[in-house]
C-alpha cells in the first residue's frame, strides 16, 4: 500500500485566541502524526481563510484528490477542513471515490464511516429543523386566515 499523504492546515484568523490550533501547531501535529504512522508527506497546504467556503488551498487539495497525487489527507481535526459540514462531506466523498482516506492528527479521530454518518445526521437535523419551521409558519398562517374569516 502506497502511503503518500498531503497535510492540510487552516485557520480563520490570526487572532491569538486560536493559538491552540494555530497553523504552526496544526502543522506540527500533522507532521508528527504522518511520521509516526509511516506516511510520505508529498505536500503541506496551509492557509488562512473562512471555513464556510472552498478556499484556494482546499481547491488544491480537491484537485490532488482527483489527480490521485496522494492517497491520504491528514488534518488536525474535521473543522480545519471547513466549518460547513457539506464541504467536509464533499472532501470525504471525493476521497472515497478515489479510494483515499482521511486521517485526523488530533486525539479526536473519526473513522470515515462514522464521520460520514455524523455528516448525514447533521444534514438530516438541519433539514428536519427547516421542515418544522416551515410547518409551524404554515400552521400560523392558516390559523390567522381562519380567524380573519
Amino acid at each position: 500500500m502506497n502511503k503518500r499523504a498531503v497535510i492540510y492546515c487552516r485557520v480563520a484568523t490570526n487572532i491569538k485566541k486560536e493559538k491552540f490550533v494555530s497553523l504552526k501547531a496544526q502543522r506540527k501535529a500533522c507532521v508528527t502524526y504522518a511520521q509516526q504512522n509511516g506516511y510520505e508527506i508529498v505536500d503541506i497546504v496551509c492557509e488562512q481563510g473562512s471555513g464556510m467556503q472552498v478556499n484556494l488551498g482546499l481547491k488544491k487539495i480537491l484537485r490532488g484528490i482527483k489527480l490521485q497525487t496522494f492517497e491520504t489527507l491528514i488534518v488536525y481535526s474535521a473543522d480545519r477542513i471547513a466549518r460547513d459540514y457539506l464541504l467536509i462531506y464533499q472532501v470525504v466523498q471525493e476521497l472515497s471515490k478515489h479510494k483515499g482516506t482521511l486521517k485526523f492528527a488530533s486525539e479526536v479521530d473519526f473513522p470515515e464511516v462514522g464521520f460520514l454518518a455524523w455528516s448525514l445526521t447533521q444534514k438530516y437535523k438541519d433539514a428536519m429543523s427547516r421542515a418544522i419551521k416551515r410547518g409551524l409558519a404554515s400552521r400560523k398562517l392558516r390559523m390567522k386566515t381562519a380567524q380573519s374569516k
